[in-house]
């Protein structure tokens, strides 16, 4: 089955949570406010978007991200409750505890987004809580202008690994690197038919300030005008996740033959 798009596709995640360095009040803040700042600019420019926290019953976040059109809220999962160190009943209790949680809030949630770890087992688990994407770290390495597509791990699970993360860390840029990088992928995956995945992590773009926003709204206008043009279609993860199973599925379809 050929994984190509009748356009690109622009998948884009944010994790919009403090971690065990930044934790403070002033943290929080900051985070908040460049959550604000992102969704009135993808709700601005109708982009579509799925946004990780760590506990969306709880999460500060989910009314605002409920009540906004075309928004995905998705499960962020870290090194304490995720991956070997963790152990699979620790893993198996937090995940089952946080879905159920979220769907007994109303809040659909069918994502899982890793940060600093990978999920190297216990997928029965993520299958039997009815998640069905699971948001990879992005590639240690990857040649220039190719990005990892969407990989099939078995039934209807996916995983969605980030074609570019930002911001980048850079001794040049104030705003941290990664900007031009994103917009030569957008431009790649509008012209080889893929998947563009960009991942955007809310507390490094809080840290680096104006500079680093600035440099993001570069990129979504880039993006936004690829939409428009019909190049490319924004979609959330669990819509990547949902248009490749049907593709999946029509291509398993027995074809019918046209009467002798």
């Amino acid at each position: 089955m050929s994984n190509a798009t009748p356009g690109g596709i622009l998948a884009i995640s944010i994790d919009l949570e403090l971690d065990g360095r930044h934790c403070g009040l002033q943290d929080q803040a900051g985070l908040d406010q460049v959550a604000s700042r992102l969704l009135e600019s993808l709700l601005r420019r109708g982009l579509a978007a799925t946004w990780a926290v760590a506990d969306p019953a709880v999460s500060a976040a989910t009314d605002k991200l409920l009540a906004a059109p075309d928004q995905e809220i998705a499960i962020l999962g870290d090194p304490a409750w995720v991956g070997a160190s963790a152990g699979r009943n620790r893993f198996g209790r937090e995940l089952e505890r946080r879905v159920r949680q979220a769907r007994a809030s109303g809040i659909s949630v069918t994502t899982l987004a890793l940060r600093k770890v990978q999920l190297d087992a216990h997928l029965d688990l993520v299958v039997n809580n009815g998640v069905n994407v699971v948001r990879g770290p992005a590639p240690a390495v990857r040649r220039r202008n190719e990005f990892n597509q969407p990989q099939s791990l078995y039934s209807d699970l996916w995983l969605m690994p980030p074609s570019v993360a930002l911001p980048r860390e850079s001794l040049w840029w104030p705003g941290g690197g990664g900007f031009g990088a994103a917009a030569r992928g957008l431009l790649s995956a509008a012209r080889r038919q893929e998947v563009f995945h960009l991942a955007i992590d809310g507390l490094a773009l809080a840290a680096r300030g104006r500079a680093a926003l600035v440099g993001l709204e570069r990129t979504l206008r880039t993006a936004s005008r690829l939409r428009d043009a019909g190049c490319l279609e924004a979609l959330t993860v669990a819509g990547v996740a949902r248009r490749f199973n049907e593709r999946r599925r029509l291509a398993a379809a027995p074809q019918l033959r046209p009467a002798a």
